[in-house]
């Protein structure tokens, strides 16, 4: 069961709590999760270059 999705961060986010995500390894995940404006990100390799490039 996939926890992560669109659907259970916005009903998170509509609760109030905030959604870390960890250990995003590609661009794609990266990508997604920055589009989501999640609390914190854990990112490595080619993540890591996607979420700094998000961030600019």
């Amino acid at each position: 069961m996939e926890l992560l999705n669109d659907a259970n961060i916005s009903r998170w986010r509509e609760a109030g709590l905030e959604i870390a995500g960890w250990t995003l390894r590609s661009v794609e995940g990266a990508a997604w999760a920055s589009d989501l404006r999640f609390t914190a990100l854990c990112v490595e390799g080619e993540g890591a270059t996607a979420a700094r490039a998000a961030t600019r």
